[in-house]
């Protein structure tokens, strides 16, 4: 908040810089504590969210961040992750809930570069930070493609009725209860339609 003060400046284009840098800094700016990761993870991610919102970065400090992307890579990769200065409400032991803190980080990490991309460092740093997360989202499409192998297996001719995906009614077997019952009788009309 104090780095975004606004004063009179004099000078042609004056207005015009100060908008732009208002808009620049204000395009990813979480209102609340809870809302955000990435201002909650201070030591671990603080270099990086301190330097990319400066006008222009130098190849010291696109390095630093470099840097920071990939410590926070490995510690992906080590399945850790920084909860000791996170609220207790972001705190959560299962693999499942660290995998979505993880997508969480990542996607607030490229608004906030997205959004402070003016100078080609800035987008030197994008393109640092998509690539480590085209190596992140390389598990993922490994295990849609053995979904899409099984899915393929089960609905072969060969399969034994009933394996397949579950899309027609007479698959799936579940007890009915009262309102899909009442919800599925046939009723006759009460009254004739209106011609």
């Amino acid at each position: 908040m104090q780095q975004n003060k606004l004063l009179p400046l004099r000078g042609p284009g004056s207005n015009t810089k100060s908008r732009a840098r208002l808009q620049r800094h204000t395009t990813y700016w979480p209102l609340t504590i809870s809302s955000t990761l990435i201002f909650n993870l201070g030591s671990v991610i603080e270099p990086l969210t301190r330097l990319v919102v400066q006008e222009t970065l130098t190849e010291d400090e696109v390095d630093s961040c470099r840097g920071v992307l990939l410590s926070l890579l490995g510690m992906e990769s080590r399945h850790e992750f920084p909860t000791s200065q996170l609220p207790s409400n972001f705190r959560g032991k299962s693999s499942g809930r660290r995998d979505e803190q993880w997508r969480q980080v990542w996607g607030e990490l490229e608004a906030l570069i997205r959004a402070h991309s003016a100078s080609p460092a800035h987008r030197a740093l994008l393109r640092t930070l998509l690539e480590c997360r085209s190596h992140n989202n390389h598990n993922t499409e490994g295990e849609s493609s053995r979904a899409s192998v099984i899915r393929a297996t089960t609905d072969s001719p060969l399969s034994p009725v009933g394996a397949g995906n579950g899309n027609s009614s007479s698959d799936v077997w579940a007890p009915r209860n009262v309102l899909d019952t009442l919800l599925g009788a046939p009723r006759p009309p009460r009254r004739p339609d209106f011609a």
